[in-house]
């Protein structure tokens, strides 16, 4: 899957493999043995670990670790049974973006987000859009406390639980806009990314000038929210309001490309 950082911050990637693995590929070609295919599957599974580990920030708050990297491990095995040496793309390359997909999924899948708990945000953004409106000015977090008269432990926990669940949307989203708007593309080719790139750089370039430094910070750097509240002289909640409304920006741009892909 092409990752926000992919297009921030784009890697060159190695497609060599080496001896070692090029043999075993081999043998498991011509006899679909399971000992080998166990082999294999031995041999990546420090792939969906990292995987898996890269995305904990996303699920820590909801689910098991160990839940994702089983699914990414069904995954793996599948991918396995369909990899095609002949292409000359290295295995790591042709299995991380659908890893990653389908952990994704799953993450999306389990409904972390309840019903009740996603009134209660909308209830508070209303409160936030009515004093934008009245103060003509975003309103700070303890005039939304005050004014929604919910108390302030709650409050963070709405907005946690669900910024952590617009992380998993906006993920999926970048999944299901590169599935939908590429799908001519071989997706293990340079040329499968760019257009979805492309519509990406021009959404981030239309962003404000926090909410560009505030998604270059988290996405690039992988600072965490009270790093970059530090670096920006700001709150850390300030920082995740933030980050929250330039997804909502990003995510408007994509849903408008998947449409198009449609």
């Amino acid at each position: 899957m092409l990752a926000l950082r992919d297009v921030l911050s784009e890697d060159v990637k190695d497609n060599s493999m080496n001896e070692e693995d090029r043999l075993l590929w081999e043998e498991y070609y011509k006899t679909k043995d399971i000992n080998i295919r166990n082999k294999l599957v031995e041999r990546y599974s420090n792939l969906v670990k990292i995987i898996a580990h890269k995305l904990k920030g996303v699920y820590e708050a909801y689910g098991d670790i160990e839940d994702v990297i089983n699914e990414g491990i069904i995954a793996l095995i599948g991918l396995i049974d369909r990899y095609d040496m002949s292409m000359g793309t290295k295995f790591e390359t042709y299995a991380s973006y659908r890893v990653r997909g389908a952990m994704i999924e799953f993450v999306k899948n389990q409904d972390w987000t309840p019903k009740n708990l996603r009134k209660q945000y909308n209830d508070i953004r209303d409160v936030e859009d009515n004093l934008r409106n009245k103060l003509g000015r975003t309103p700070t977090d303890n005039e939304i406390i005050e004014e929604s008269e919910i108390g302030e432990d709650k409050y963070h926990e709405v907005k946690g639980m669900v910024h952590k669940a617009g992380i998993v949307s906006f993920e999926l989203l970048l999944e299901e806009s590169r599935e939908s708007g590429l799908r001519e593309f071989d997706i293990t080719k340079k040329e499968e990314n760019e257009e979805l790139k492309e519509v990406l750089e021009d959404a981030i370039r239309a962003l404000n000038e926090k909410e560009q430094l505030v998604i270059s910070l988290y996405y690039v750097e992988e600072l965490k929210f009270i790093e970059i509240a530090e670096v920006m002289n700001l709150g850390k909640a300030r920082v995740s309001q933030i980050h929250a409304n330039a997804l909502e920006k990003l995510e408007k741009e994509l849903r408008s490309f998947v449409r198009k892909g449609n």
